[in-house]
């Protein structure tokens, strides 16, 4: 029986895998929901014991990693970058995001706008509040401060018809909440080297994808004798070298050697 590497039973079926769970992702994933809670619920006691020790002075995110940390605080600082990444806040009031060092603009990578001009009210502009009149964007200001892309992305977004809170929304659920689901699929994503089948080899998907229509089929009930897509499947040379295996249910079916 051939061999199939570890890391590709870590794949969901619907990608040729097993979906065998990838443990060291999963506990990443489980800390990046405290590191969630601390950020986003400043009131539980959990994140005022925290922020009393290790960052009273600034923010969760600009947060450090002492030497003598506790082991508590060490591994919610591990998982802070993963939420980081997928976290994004929504403009309400638009009095607490910064405009160049906050995660606020949906349309741009990472969420954050990259250029600046130069125009006469640049330093004075910081807070997002600034660039919002009467619930509607300051239109003439968003397109002197950034470059067509992001101006675009930024009058596109939103605003409430009143004054509320900015809260922060994980980017990658519907209703923005936090799911462990959601951060432990983006982790296995992130951390694992791409892995290509043998099959994948012979009949490459367009544009990097996986085929997510090829697996299904395989997994269904009637489907007795799944294809040998992985060539990781006894054959009739392993399993029984001097006489040929025939199905019992397909008589006419004789398995074959999968080795090229």
């Amino acid at each position: 029986m051939s061999w199939i590497a570890w890391e590709k039973l870590h794949f969901s079926k619907n990608e040729g895998g097993l979906g065998v769970r990838d443990f060291q992702a999963f506990n990443k994933a489980l800390l990046a929901k405290q590191a969630w809670r601390v950020f986003t619920n400043a009131q539980f006691l959990m994140s005022k014991v925290l922020e009393g020790k290790y960052f009273p002075s600034i923010n969760f995110l600009e947060a450090r990693l002492n030497y003598n940390a506790s082991f508590t605080w060490k591994s919610i600082c591990a998982a802070r970058n993963l939420v980081l990444k997928r976290a994004r806040k929504v403009v309400g009031s638009g009095g607490s995001i910064n405009i160049w060092k906050d995660p606020w603009v949906s349309g741009l990578p990472n969420f954050k706008v990259w250029s600046r001009r130069e125009v006469d009210s640049e330093d004075s502009l910081q807070i997002v509040y600034e660039l919002i009149e009467s619930g509607i964007w300051k239109r003439e200001i968003v397109d002197a401060l950034f470059a067509e892309q992001e101006a675009s992305a930024i009058k596109n977004i939103p605003l409430p018809a009143h004054s509320c809170e900015d809260v922060w929304m994980w980017h990658h659920t519907k209703l923005g909440f936090f799911l462990v689901k959601s951060a432990y699929y983006i982790e296995l994503k992130d951390s694992r080297a791409p892995v290509v089948s043998s099959s994948e080899n012979r009949h490459p998907c367009p544009a990097g994808g996986r085929r997510p229509k090829l697996w299904p089929p395989v997994y269904h009930p009637n489907n007795h004798l799944p294809p040998e897509l992985h060539l990781a499947i006894a054959t009739s040379t392993s399993v029984t070298p001097e006489k040929p295996y025939n199905h019992p249910q397909k008589p006419n079916l004789i398995l074959e050697n999968s080795k090229p």
